[in-house]
């Protein structure tokens, strides 16, 4: 049966730096050479044109719907949400199209309302999304929704083995690439927040055993507390965040990108760990860009970064080991080029093209 447009519903308004909403788009810019895109968000403060441009989209096919005048700021504020995205598609949607959801609430309404969706999982859920799910679960509406999982052991958590699931990881930006130029001396970088977990301490203690090696870090530094800030070495240079166009040409200026993951690691809300489902966006960025990927070595994304062929995974509790690898690396850059060119064959293999081209050959099926 052919599908003829696609709607994708996220409750992140934009402009925004969040990894979920460049994911949303990213995947929508490769869905576009399939389908139809009618992207659904709550305020849009910025025009297609500049949304084109700050997240480096190519396929132009996609049109945006702002549901709300206000951005989700509140619960009141994503009632009104949730109402109008169920009334905007009972008169739109046709019995040909496919619904996406990134918005638990949306996706878990809209199937006991009889209107079929899938949604799109990163993380276990919590409070009333995840009693609502289990509710649905339970009941006959439970044919009317279908997953997209970042990883697999959501698969056991959510309990949905019996049910219409593909697991997609999050993907590359492969077309957007930057070929690597003349690399900045003994610099390492590290691109993405600084919430708990993500690895910002192990930096601070990795600097103080390198002296002599400058680490770059971009991200948003508010969230940082006032004795973290006090601790930060003078070879450790926070940067602003970016917008993500910018993301494959700064990465192309250095030759070690760090991934030093936590055991336990938070989202925006420090309530929610999500060690056990990440996929994160800054790797496959960094494999796009032919970065040297020195990363915690976490079952989650054990399955994309090998160690010694496309990365080097370490220790989280072993700085020394860090230090060590960051030495020999700097050393003799040659050495490891055939790293390099594995990292890039697996940005290929994992780019939201492929990605797209999975869903679009599951979509089929639901």
């Amino acid at each position: 049966m052919n599908r003829q447009r696609i709607f994708y519903i996220t409750e992140t308004s934009l402009p925004s730096f969040s990894a979920n909403i460049i994911n949303s788009l990213k995947f929508c810019e490769a869905l576009s050479e399939f389908r139809k895109i009618i992207f659904l968000l709550p305020k849009n403060e910025i025009n297609s044109k500049k949304i084109f441009y700050q997240y480096n989209i190519r396929r132009k096919k996609i049109i945006f719907r702002s549901i709300t005048r206000e951005k989700i700021t509140s619960k009141i504020k994503k009632l009104i949400f949730l109402t109008k995205i169920i009334s905007y598609l009972k008169i739109n949607k046709l019995s040909k199209d496919i619904v996406i959801s990134r918005s638990i609430l949306s996706s878990i309404l809209l199937a006991f309302l009889n209107i079929k969706n899938v949604l799109e999982i990163h993380h276990d859920l919590t409070g009333l999304s995840k009693f609502l799910f289990r509710l649905l679960m339970l009941s006959g509406f439970k044919k009317n929704i279908s997953f997209i999982l970042i990883n697999k052991n959501l698969v056991l958590d959510l309990n949905v083995a019996n049910h219409k699931y593909i697991i997609l990881d999050d993907a590359s930006d492969f077309n957007n690439r930057k070929k690597n130029g003349k690399y900045m001396k003994n610099t390492c970088v590290y691109v993405g927040s600084f919430y708990k977990g993500k690895g910002f301490e192990t930096i601070l203690r990795i600097s103080k055993i390198l002296p002599k090696v400058n680490f770059h870090l971009y991200g948003d530094a508010s969230v940082l507390k006032v004795n973290q800030k006090k601790n930060i070495n003078k070879n450790i240079k926070i940067k602003n965040r970016v917008n993500y166009r910018h993301v494959p040409k700064i990465l192309s200026r250095y030759l070690i990108a760090l991934m030093p993951y936590g055991d336990k690691i938070s989202g925006r809300s420090n309530n929610l760990e999500i060690s056990r489902y990440i996929s994160p966006l800054k790797m496959f960025d960094y494999l796009s860009a032919g970065n040297l990927i020195i990363a915690s070595k976490l079952k989650p994304y054990n399955h994309v970064l090998k160690n010694n062929f496309n990365s080097f995974l370490v220790d989280n509790k072993k700085m020394v080991s860090w230090a060590a690898i960051i030495n020999k690396i700097f050393q003799n850059p040659k050495r490891y080029r055939k790293i390099r060119i594995e990292a890039i064959n697996t940005a290929r293999k994992y780019s939201w093209n492929n990605r797209a081209k999975k869903f679009i050959e599951f979509s089929y099926k639901i």
